[in-house]
C-alpha cells in the first residue's frame, strides 16, 4: 500500500502542536521554579484556575477542551439553578456552572482525592465562588467506604477500581491508594435538603452506574431534571460493567439518553453503543421532558 506524503496543513498542525507542548512545558517548570506553584490559566469566562500536573496543564492550559459539553451547559444552565458535580476533579465544570447559575445558584462538587480537592478549593477561592460547596466523598450505590486509586499525573483517571486500570491500551499503576467515604446522592440530597437538582454531571471513570443507582429515589420522583454523564467502553470495563447497563438503568427509571452535538445541542436518542472503542459525554432527561430541551 502506498503511503501518501503529509500535506502542508498536516505538517503545520504538527509543528503547532509541538510548539504549544514546548511552550506549556517551559511555562510549567518556570512558574514552579519562580513561584513554587503551578501556572494560572483562564477559561473563556475569564476565571482563573490551576492544573494539578504538567499532563493536565497541557490538556487545560487554553480553557475547557470539552467544547461540546461547555456549549451545552451554556444553553441549559440558568441563574438560580441547583447543580451537582460528581467527580469534580480540578473544578473546570464547577467553575463554569457557578458562573452560569450566578449568586443565587447552588453547586455541590464531589471530589474524594485529597490533593485534587486542594487544587479544586484553590481554584474556587481564586475566583471568589462562594456558591460552590465541596464534599470529600465519592458517590455510589450504597453508603460505606472504598479505596480510591490515585494517579498524580492524570488525576482525571483516579478510580475506585479494585485493580490497576487500563488506559491507552496500557496498564496504569496507581501512585497511591486512599480510603474514601462513599455516600449516595439520595442520602446527600436528604441531608442537604436539596428539593430538586436541575443539572447533574457525572464523570467518575466507569463508576457512573453506581451513582445512578444511588439516586434512584430522586430519579423516580423526577427530582433530577437533566443529567450529563460520561460513558466509555474502557472506563466501564475498568469498573466491571457494560455501557449498555447504564442505558438500561436510565430507561428503567424513565430517562432517555441522547447524544450531544458539537454545537452543544441535544440530538439523536441513544439506543445502543458502538462495538469499537469509544468514550463520550451523553445527556439524559425524563422521557416526557425531551421536547423542552
Amino acid at each position: 500500500m502506498t503511503t501518501l506524503p503529509p500535506t502542508p496543513t498536516r505538517v503545520l498542525r504538527g509543528i503547532s502542536r509541538r510548539g504549544k507542548a514546548l511552550r506549556n512545558t517551559i511555562e510549567w517548570y518556570a512558574t514552579h521554579a519562580l513561584h513554587r506553584q503551578p501556572p494560572w490559566s483562564r477559561n473563556r469566562w475569564g476565571q482563573r484556575y490551576q492544573a494539578i500536573s504538567l499532563s493536565e496543564y497541557h490538556y487545560l492550559r487554553d480553557g475547557n477542551p470539552e467544547n461540546h459539553e461547555s456549549a451545552l451547559i451554556e444553553r441549559v444552565l440558568l441563574p438560580g439553578m441547583t447543580v451537582v458535580d460528581v467527580g469534580a476533579n480540578h473544578g473546570m465544570f464547577s467553575l463554569e456552572a457557578a458562573h452560569l447559575t450566578g449568586p443565587e445558584g447552588i453547586v455541590h462538587a464531589f471530589e474524594p482525592a485529597p490533593a485534587t480537592r486542594r487544587i479544586l478549593l484553590g481554584n474556587l477561592a481564586e475566583n471568589g465562588l462562594t456558591t460552590v460547596s465541596v464534599f470529600p466523598f465519592a458517590l455510589g450505590e450504597s453508603p460505606g467506604a472504598a479505596r480510591l486509586r490515585v494517579h498524580r499525573e492524570l488525576s482525571g483517571l483516579n478510580s475506585l477500581a479494585d485493580h490497576d486500570i487500563t488506559w491507552n491500551q496500557e496498564t496504569l499503576h496507581a501512585d497511591e491508594i486512599v480510603e474514601v467515604h462513599v455516600t449516595t446522592l439520595d442520602a446527600h440530597a436528604n441531608a442537604e435538603r436539596l428539593g430538586r437538582i436541575d443539572f447533574l454531571k457525572i464523570d467518575v471513570e466507569g463508576f457512573e452506574l453506581g451513582v445512578i443507582r444511588g439516586a434512584r429515589g430522586l430519579l423516580l420522583a423526577r427530582r433530577i431534571d437533566r443529567i450529563m454523564l460520561e460513558i466509555g467502553d474502557v472506563t466501564c470495563a475498568n469498573a466491571g460493567v457494560e455501557p449498555i447497563e447504564l442505558l438500561t438503568e436510565l430507561e428503567a427509571l424513565g430517562y432517555q439518553l441522547h447524544a450531544i452535538s458539537p454545537q452543544g445541542e441535544v440530538v439523536d436518542r441513544v439506543r445502543s453503543f458502538p462495538s469499537t472503542t469509544f468514550s463520550a459525554n451523553f445527556f439524559a432527561v425524563p422521557a416526557e421532558a425531551i421536547t423542552e430541551i
